[in-house]
């Protein structure tokens, strides 16, 4: 089956979508404590959507003509993210929402400038490159294939960034922690205030 150029760029533009649709949320707050609130529940978006692109597109992009580099830069930018993430998560482990901004606002901003930034490079020239790798790949790419090992991931993956993501990605006993904390963090955080 050959691929169809526009389900797979419809495919991963909107895939794109839901995280910028968040992030401009985000963007577009006007208290302190909801900015951070939205901040958090970017954090899962991002966290999802990047441990889809680590599991699922990079190695399929190892294997095609030209492809090793596009999956580079989809990995460094997943890392960048990841850092800025693990910056946001340090700075309001344990601390209740209304008074992170307090505090921390002007980190919060450099946190979301990059993550802002990061993923608009993302969404602008690496979803245009993946792409064209997998249009010019003379083997057959199924959008449908992609899509359903992209949603697998997608309810796989943790839902926060861990340091440890980026150094064990397919590590089953790494991913069971990960859910684990995930889980004991999301209880922890209704007590402080971050539902949104």
């Amino acid at each position: 089956m050959s691929p169809n150029p526009t389900s797979l760029r419809d495919l991963l533009i909107g895939y794109d979508r839901e995280v910028d649709k968040t992030l401009q949320e985000v963007l577009e707050s006007t208290t302190g404590t909801e900015r951070v609130q939205l901040l958090h529940k970017l954090r899962h978006s991002v966290s999802v959507h990047d441990s889809v692109l680590s599991a699922v597109l990079c190695p399929l992009l190892d294997d095609l003509p030209g492809g090793r580099a596009v999956a580079e830069r989809l990995r460094q930018g997943c890392h960048e993210r990841a850092d800025l993430l693990n910056r946001f998560r340090e700075l309001t482990s344990g601390v209740a929402a209304h008074n992170v901004y307090n505090v921390s606002g002007e980190e919060m901003e450099q946190i979301l400038e990059g993550l802002d930034r990061s993923f608009s490079r993302h969404s602008d020239n690496e979803t245009t490159d993946v792409v064209g790798v997998l249009m010019a790949s003379s083997a057959s790419i199924d959008p449908d294939v992609v899509a359903a090992r992209m949603a697998l991931e997608t309810h796989r993956a943790p839902t926060r960034s861990h340091r440890g993501t980026m150094r064990h990605p397919r590590s089953v006993v790494w991913e069971w922690l990960y859910h684990f904390w995930d889980k004991f963090d999301d209880w922890s955080d209704t007590h402080h205030g971050w539902t949104r």
